[in-house]
């Protein structure tokens, strides 16, 4: 009931926040909804662990680093909208550390490591992500200027973040691969439209297409970990 409860708030306050891009009489709300986002997530893995004791304490204190650095850049990304100084780098480093945490969940955290999953047996489907990466840095670098080397390796941790979780597909449980994959997918997909319109090439409803995907993505990696065994 709690855990459906705290869900159900997730939720609400996610299509709030999802309403204040689209709707200018409420934009103002973003200031509020964006910042608990994060938190909420982490209250649920809590009470989550506390009530069922079925999650691996090593998934548990991952999951729990990994939406703490994901909050702190949400609130650093808010005050780069704002005008403050330096913020979307920190921002930046901030969700470096949310990959590094999810990276270290789908591997280590899984018993998962690189040379026994699906990619060490179709090595192929490595490129079409490598090429993404190499596609996108290089039509925004000088855009970029001195942001250039920074993005470039954010962009190869969160491939490397969505590579560790393709790597667990086809092995154990079918629901937690499929929703890590799809969730780190999201989030890949959510960074992408921010370098693309924060970087040269904006495009209308930009915010809530790079909002919905991020909220989406968080929400279904949270969900793979929770359910794994």
């Amino acid at each position: 009931m709690v855990l459906r409860a705290i869900q159900l708030l997730f939720l609400v306050i996610a299509f709030l926040e999802c309403l204040t891009h689209v709707i200018v009489s409420i934009q103002s709300w973003h200031m509020f909804t964006k910042p608990l986002l994060m938190p909420l997530l982490m209250f649920l893995v809590i009470v989550n662990y506390v009530t069922k004791k079925d999650m691996h304490i090593t998934r548990f204190r991952g999951l729990l680093v990994a939406l703490f650095f994901s909050g702190v850049g949400d609130v650093f990304l808010l005050l780069n909208q704002l005008g403050f100084d330096n913020c979307f780098l920190i921002g930046m480093a901030a969700f470096f550390c949310a990959h590094i945490a999810y990276i270290y969940i789908f591997t280590i955290g899984s018993g998962m490591g690189w040379s026994n999953g699906f990619i060490k047996e179709y090595i192929m489907l490595v490129l079409p992500f490598l090429m993404l990466g190499v596609l996108l840095n290089w039509s925004l670098w000088y855009n970029m200027k001195g942001l250039a080397i920074p993005v470039l390796c954010y962009t190869i941790i969160i491939i490397m973040m969505l590579l560790s979780s393709l790597n667990r597909w086809g092995i154990g449980q079918e629901l937690v691969y499929k929703l890590s994959f799809y969730g780190a997918f999201l989030f890949m997909l959510s960074d992408m439209m921010i370098a693309i319109s924060t970087f040269g090439y904006p495009f209308p409803l930009s915010s809530i297409f790079i909002m919905s995907t991020y909220i989406i993505a968080q929400y279904l990696i949270v969900q793979s970990v929770i359910k794994q065994d």
